[in-house]
C-alpha cells in the first residue's frame, strides 16, 4: 500500500526486540518485504522504543513510555529528513508519532504518513487524526486457533504456522509520498 503511494523511505516504529517476540517477527517481516519491494537501507529505518509493558500500566509509566517514543521519532526525523512514512506496531506508537510529527511542524499525512499494523475502533476517532490501520480477521483467527489446538490435543497435528489476510482500514493518516529528491 505505501509503495503504491510512492513511499520509498519507510520506517518501522516498534519496541525493543526480544527473542521469539511478536516484534522480532514483525522486524524480520518488515526487512524481508522491503528487500522484495526494493526499499533500500530498510534496516536503518527500524526505530526501537523502550517497551511499554502492555495495556495495564500506571499513568506515570505510560507517560515515560510516550516520552521515549516521542524522543525516538523526533531524533529519527532529524537524522532522516527523507522519511515519508512510519509503520507503527501499536496504537500508542502511532498516536505519539502523529503528535510528534505535528509538533515539529510537519503534516500528517502530507509530509509523513502513519500506518498502524493493529486496528481497533478507537483509531477511527483519532485525535488529532484518524489512523489508517490493518485489521485482522479476529473471528477466523480465533476459529482456526481453537481448531488447531483441538487437533494438537488429539495428536492429529504438530502445529503449523497459519497465515491470515489483513484488511486495510483507510482513514486519514496515509497519503501519497511527498517529493524528497531535493533532500
Amino acid at each position: 500500500m505505501l509503495r503504491g503511494l510512492d513511499h520509498r523511505n519507510i520506517a518501522l516504529l516498534c519496541r525493543e526486540v526480544e527473542e521469539e517476540s511478536k516484534e522480532r517477527h514483525l522486524v524480520k517481516s518488515f526487512l524481508e518485504v522491503c528487500d522484495r519491494k526494493g526499499v533500500k537501507k530498510a534496516s536503518e529505518g527500524i526505530i526501537r522504543t523502550k517497551y511499554g509493558g502492555g495495556e495495564i500500566v500506571s499513568e506515570e509509566h505510560q507517560s515515560k513510555y510516550a516520552d521515549n517514543i516521542r524522543q525516538c521519532v523526533e531524533q529519527f526525523i532529524t537524522n532522516n529528513k527523507s522519511v515519508t512514512a512510519f509503520i507503527a506496531t501499536s496504537e500508542l506508537r502511532s498516536r505519539v508519532a502523529i503528535n510528534t510529527i505535528m509538533k515539529i511542524g510537519m503534516r500528517v499525512p502530507d509530509d509523513i504518513s502513519v500506518l498502524n499494523i493493529e486496528d481497533n475502533p478507537r483509531q477511527a476517532y483519532g485525535d488529532p487524526i484518524p489512523i489508517t490501520a490493518l485489521a485482522r480477521p479476529v473471528v477466523s483467527v480465533t476459529e482456526q486457533a481453537v481448531d488447531k489446538l483441538l487437533e494438537m490435543i488429539k495428536g492429529d497435528s504438530d502445529g503449523e504456522r497459519l497465515i491470515f489476510k489483513s484488511t486495510l482500514v483507510t482513514r486519514k493518516s496515509v497519503a501519497k509520498a511527498r517529493n524528497t529528491s531535493g533532500l
